[in-house]
């Protein structure tokens, strides 16, 4: 939300918040990334 009002992203902006352990998360991430950029 803070995002918003600094305008960093646009109001309509689909936004996501993670809630987990860093060494679950990252790799994901990471893997997902990795993924998308092949």
């Amino acid at each position: 939300e803070e995002a918003k009002s600094w305008g960093k992203v646009t109001p309509d902006a689909k936004l996501v918040t993670v809630i987990g352990d860093v060494t679950v998360i990252l790799p994901l991430l990471v893997a997902s990334v990795l993924g998308r950029l092949k």
